[in-house]
């Protein structure tokens, strides 16, 4: 009889003795027949990218009971009971949003009351979950010709890091108020926001990651680069609630509006949109989506725009050289509550893939890189959430 094969890998954590550690990043597992593959990336127990996906978050943040992990030591019976509702937020005196700075990562990370978030880079907090803290703060607007700008600063951290970035992005003028087409250019910002999330933070947090990963398993690997994002919208009340509701929403063609239906399909609201608002939400509501099937959640919340923002909105509505370019200023507008019965087929769901066959191209459009020297100095963090 052969002599067993003795596994050449240490299979528990250094620091904690464990077999699965989220803070070391360790993870040894073994398949069929007891055998442990090699925590190698070619020989790794395989696992399909659609596993991570979750469903989207179109709401708020806030520190749950669950988020902040005090259901992880009941019994199934006990969090029936004692949290019939384990999503509604806990009350006042342990909901203040804490928040640990990372230097080494350039992020900064929200703290559910515990001291793990501070293990790099896994900063794992006690429900299991990362938290990445951002803002999104407005800055500027103009006009030239056909579009609409706004830049905004990206602030992924309070201690100016390298991954602080703005962006000029623009909406095309169309025929709302000043104050419409200004709210197309923020939804244009949130869109962006999105994108640089998937096209460069996303990258950037797995390759933090690799450097001390070890593991067999491709879904553990996949899990610990992952993480939500909470990200905090220095703008317009109004105009983020909407966005939130928006998924909810169907367009109707006759109508050149979003509707809101009842259980029995009639029409109870509707909110007038011209293309470019078409076009915005719909974006707004894909890159959500597309998050999402990457495996990561978007939480968000809203914070009064900073003074100098307000100042530069307030210039740009009301600065001489708007008053002939556009409708008498206003942002929203207020739902129409008519009702009515339209057919199915003059619906069209905002979620679909195929939402955007309709819709004119926006090439020529795309976001631009500026420079922001607010970004080296960003003390927003500090006016929002308390650091740990």
């Amino acid at each position: 009889m052969a002599p067993p094969m003795v596994f050449r890998y240490p299979l528990y954590c250094m620091a904690h003795y464990r077999l699965t550690c989220l803070e070391c990043l360790h993870s040894m597992n073994s398949v069929k027949g007891g055998v442990i593959p090699d925590p190698e990336p070619g020989s790794r127990i395989p696992c399909p990218e659609e596993a991570h996906s979750v469903e989207p978050v179109f709401g708020r943040f806030g520190p749950t009971a669950e988020i902040r992990g005090f259901h992880q030591g009941l019994s199934p019976e006990d969090r029936k009971k004692h949290m019939a509702d384990p999503a509604a937020p806990l009350d006042n005196k342990g909901s203040t949003i804490h928040y640990s700075s990372c230097l080494r990562c350039g992020l900064d990370y929200y703290s559910p009351g515990d001291h793990t978030t501070l293990s790099h880079p896994s900063h794992t907090g006690s429900n299991g979950q990362r938290y990445i803290l951002v803002t999104v703060e407005p800055l500027d607007y103009s006009r030239s010709r056909d579009r609409i700008q706004c830049t905004a600063d990206f602030i992924f951290s309070s201690k100016s890091s390298k991954l602080n970035i703005a962006y000029e992005c623009a909406a095309k003028v169309d025929s709302g108020s000043a104050g419409w087409n200004v709210d197309n250019a923020e939804i244009a910002v949130l869109v962006q926001f999105l994108h640089h999330v998937e096209n460069e933070i996303i990258p950037y947090r797995k390759r933090l990651v690799e450097e001390i990963l070890y593991t067999n398993s491709e879904y553990f690997a996949g899990q610990v680069s992952r993480f939500n994002l909470i990200v905090t919208a220095r703008m317009d009340k109004e105009l983020l609630d909407f966005l939130l509701q928006a998924h909810r929403l169907t367009y109707s063609f006759s109508r050149k509006a979003f509707v809101e239906r009842n259980s029995l399909g009639l029409v109870t609201k509707i909110y007038p949109a011209t293309e470019e608002r078409r076009f915005q939400i719909v974006s707004f509501l894909r890159m959500v989506q597309r998050l999402a099937s990457l495996g990561i959640r978007v939480y968000w919340e809203h914070f009064r725009p900073t003074e100098a923002s307000i100042a530069a909105k307030k210039l740009f509505l009301h600065g001489p050289q708007q008053r002939d370019n556009f409708q008498a200023t206003g942002g929203m507008p207020a739902p129409n509550n008519a009702q009515g019965v339209v057919e199915e087929d003059d619906f069209q769901n905002l979620l679909d893939c195929g939402t955007f066959d309709s819709l004119p191209s926006h090439e020529g459009y795309e976001a631009v890189e500026r420079e922001s020297p607010q970004l080296h100095s960003s003390s927003t963090f500090g006016n929002i959430y308390q650091e740990d």
